[in-house]
């Protein structure tokens, strides 16, 4: 089946080497970032992406352009 959510799941985790749970470290982390972020607006899960990488000191891939903008410590590529 093209639309199994659990196949979905499981090829989407294909490719990831770890999932980490969302704590109240990287809630912190993403209530501090609106005030760098708020001009762009982006959105709570957006900042809740930043804060894990900020809390894992590691580079952030997207595909928003206008994140290559934002200063919040960690690299930001934009891929396409």
């Amino acid at each position: 089946m093209r639309n199994d959510p659990d196949r979905a799941w499981l090829v989407a985790l294909s490719v990831v080497n770890s999932v980490a749970d969302y704590t109240s470290e990287h809630a912190r982390i993403a209530g501090d970032l609106i005030t760098v972020t708020e001009p762009y607006g982006l959105s709570l899960g957006d900042r809740s992406c930043l804060a894990l990488a900020i809390a894992l000191d590691a580079p952030v891939y997207t595909t928003e352009k206008i994140w290559k903008n934002l200063k919040v410590g960690v690299p930001i590529h934009v891929i396409r």
